[in-house]
């Protein structure tokens, strides 16, 4: 057992496990995560879930989330039930947790292990949104924009879109920077729009990509630049992007041999950095 205590000490897990055993909930929520990655004891499955569903049944949030979680995805000792899952994620958003608001409010909209109710994922997104749960922020906008569970707002809706796209949410950016450009409920502003495209470009959003492309060849809200723009359009067009394929040829014809293998070399060098960011430890 020393050997199993030399990283966190055998007289800490001790103390863990004395208070785990008198009903602590945190000491449980503690032990069940040790057995799990197995720190300080030996790995044990079994253990981990024993201690896990006792601080979840003694109203732990983030221990109710986790049971919901794995009984939404089954696993060693846990039969996949999205039923059982939606109760423990009620059970933790109820408790203020953001995550399981957010997958609450996903489980109410599809009607997975719940009965549909687009309202209460709603009330859920809004729950999620009100912590700066950012995909929340951006679902709550996509149903205040569409009428759906709330009654339809598009101020509200674009609100919302701006909270997510500053918490870097890469779908919300490319709404907030049309909605900046068009003048919608947010005042007008080209040279703003086209950061937030860009924003969300870096982030591999195809559509954004296509869209600051455009505004590059155009010179709307940046310096009219055909290299970069046929860059951006080259990397819409390698994500799957129809459109950005068929401007791709026509703005290909206006620039030199020379213009596009340097267009061709900054479009390698952006998509080297995007997939350095997506394997990027999170």
């Amino acid at each position: 057992m020393v050997a199993a205590c030399a990283g966190l000490g055998c007289s800490d897990i001790d103390r863990v496990r004395l208070r785990a055993e008198l009903g602590e909930a945190q000491s449980q929520w503690a032990l069940a995560l040790l057995y799990r990655s197995g720190e300080g004891v030996p790995r044990d499955d079994a253990e981990s879930l024993r201690w896990l569903r006792s601080a979840a049944e003694q109203g732990l949030p983030e221990a109710q989330y986790e049971l919901g979680r794995q009984h939404q995805n089954g696993g060693v000792g846990v039969v996949r039930d999205p039923v059982e899952a939606a109760l423990w994620y009620e059970r933790a958003a109820e408790g203020g947790r953001a995550r399981a608001q957010y997958v609450l409010a996903v489980k109410l909209a599809s009607g997975d292990g719940v009965e549909v109710d687009v309202a209460g994922a709603a009330r859920w997104f809004r729950a999620a949104a009100d912590q700066d749960h950012a995909t929340a922020q951006a679902n709550l906008a996509f149903l205040y924009r569409t009428g759906q569970g709330v009654a339809a707002d598009e101020a509200e809706a674009a609100r919302w879109y701006a909270r997510a796209a500053e918490l870097g949410h890469a779908d919300a950016q490319f709404v907030h920077a049309t909605n900046v450009a068009e003048g919608r409920h947010v005042p007008g502003d080209a040279v703003a729009a086209a950061r937030w495209l860009r924003e969300a470009a870096r982030q591999g959003h195809a559509p954004a990509q296509l869209m600051l492309g455009l505004a590059y060849s155009q010179g709307n809200g940046v310096p009219r630049d055909y290299v970069r723009s046929y860059a951006w359009i080259s990397l819409s067009a390698g994500s799957g992007e129809a459109a950005a394929a068929r401007v791709l040829a026509g703005l290909e014809r206006q620039l030199s041999g020379e213009q596009v293998a340097e267009a061709q070399r900054l479009a390698r060098q952006w998509q080297g950095e995007l997939a350095a960011k997506d394997s990027t430890p999170r």
